[in-house]
């Protein structure tokens, strides 16, 4: 009977921190600039598939041969697209996991 009064707020308390993990949905986005010179990259993120929908944006410029991390939280979709151009590319997200993008 002791054993069960400690193993019980143990296990809720690791399935609490568990779930607050879990909750924050937070994901790293790698995007990676093989070209020697400097590109601009549109990305907007939401809870929408369409990436019109989408309200918040931003324009990231990645130096030559280099590499730009973000981090996103509470999201579910993300939008990536060359400046200038006019396709999108949706990505779903799920959080805690590492997404890696090359732009050739």
């Amino acid at each position: 009977m002791r054993a069960l009064k400690f193993a019980a707020p143990l296990g809720l308390a690791i399935a609490c921190v568990a779930a607050s993990a879990l909750a924050q949905n937070v994901n790293y986005v790698s995007i990676a600039n093989r070209e020697r010179h400097a590109v601009s990259v549109d990305v907007r993120v939401g809870l929408s598939k369409n990436c019109a929908y989408n309200t918040t944006a931003a324009t990231i410029t990645i130096g030559g041969k280099a590499v730009e991390k973000i981090t996103i939280t509470a999201e579910r979709y993300m939008c990536l697209r060359l400046s200038g151009t006019s396709t999108w590319r949706l990505e779903p997200l799920s959080g805690g996991r590492d997404y890696s993008f090359t732009i050739n």
